[in-house]
């Protein structure tokens, strides 16, 4: 297992638009030749054709909330999108989708899932642009992921274990929750 795949779910409405405006921000990064970047629009169970257990995957979607401020970005666990009451991928199924790629065992055996929050009706057909507080925090989210890939790619050629600090694949905040 090497590289990563970093996957932007979202929509062209509003600031649904979010996982999207990461990829097209992070292609203008420098990533390491080992990152692959793709766009999907509310693919529901067809993510599962981009899923594998042996690709590293990072997948972002905006999550309504009216419980964190629009921009905020945090990881979540499959059962923290299962169990959430104000949290919600806005009715495609990531979380079910997300089950079902488990039951078949083709959940990826390293993954993040980043919830970028968004207010509730932020993302209308009437609305094409991303907020003010949507981009900003945008901006943030794809600083702080270029250089965790960045940094996962140099730790991949040199270590001979998997993990550590500074990885994506691991985190020495028990918070792991950003503004």
């Amino acid at each position: 297992m090497s590289g990563w795949q970093v996957i932007g779910i979202g929509s062209p409405f509003g600031d649904d638009r979010a996982g999207w405006a990461v990829i097209e921000q992070l292609e203008q990064w420098t990533l390491p030749a080992d990152v692959s970047l793709l766009k999907l629009d509310r693919p529901g169970p067809a993510l599962l054709d981009w899923l594998n257990r042996d690709t590293n995957t990072v997948l972002i979607d905006a999550v309504q909330t009216s419980n964190h401020p629009c921009g905020h970005w945090m990881e979540l666990s499959l059962g923290q999108l299962d169990h959430s009451n104000d949290l919600s991928s806005h009715g495609f199924g990531l979380a079910q989708t997300l089950a079902l790629a488990r039951a078949l065992g083709q959940l990826p055996q390293q993954y993040r899932l980043i919830g970028f929050c968004i207010p509730p009706g932020a993302s209308t057909p009437a609305q094409s642009d991303l907020s003010v507080a949507a981009a900003a925090g945008i901006t943030r989210l794809t600083a702080w992921l270029a250089q965790q890939l960045e940094a996962t790619s140099a730790q991949s050629q040199t270590a001979t274990g998997s993990g550590g600090v500074g990885s994506i694949g691991s985190s020495s905040r028990s918070d792991r929750s950003r503004r």
